[in-house]
């Protein structure tokens, strides 16, 4: 496997919430009742979307290689997230497939991030 095709590959990982984020504020706007709890939900995914990326982009945010506030960023973020998948699970509203699909996609792109700091 070539380096561009991983990077390719490494990319695609990180764009991915993208679009399933954008699908779940759409869903919001359509929403008529129930929009607070799914307005925190979607703001958590979001911020921690942004965090992943800007961390892609420097380490000013999430902290330097190999160290703890690193880690601890890492993993509360994919805390966040498994306890945003878990609640939405249970959520009887039209915005529950794109606050799942966001959810998972903003998680593993923070287990690449993990995974990246680990072997760095």
């Amino acid at each position: 496997m070539s380096l561009g095709l991983l990077f390719v590959a490494a990319m695609a990982l990180l764009m991915a919430p993208f679009s399933a984020i954008t699908w779940g504020w759409h869903k919001w706007t359509l929403t008529t009742s129930g929009r607070g709890k799914v307005t925190f939900l979607l703001m958590l995914t979001t911020m921690s979307y942004a965090l992943v990326l800007s961390g892609a982009v420097t380490e000013a945010l999430i902290g330097p290689s190999y160290s703890d506030r690193r880690y601890a960023t890492i993993y509360v973020n994919l805390g966040l997230m498994a306890a945003v998948f878990v609640y939405s699970a249970y959520l009887r509203m039209s915005v529950r497939p794109a606050l799942l699909a966001a959810a998972s996609l903003v998680a593993m792109a923070w287990l690449y991030a993990l995974g990246i700091s680990s072997v760095v």
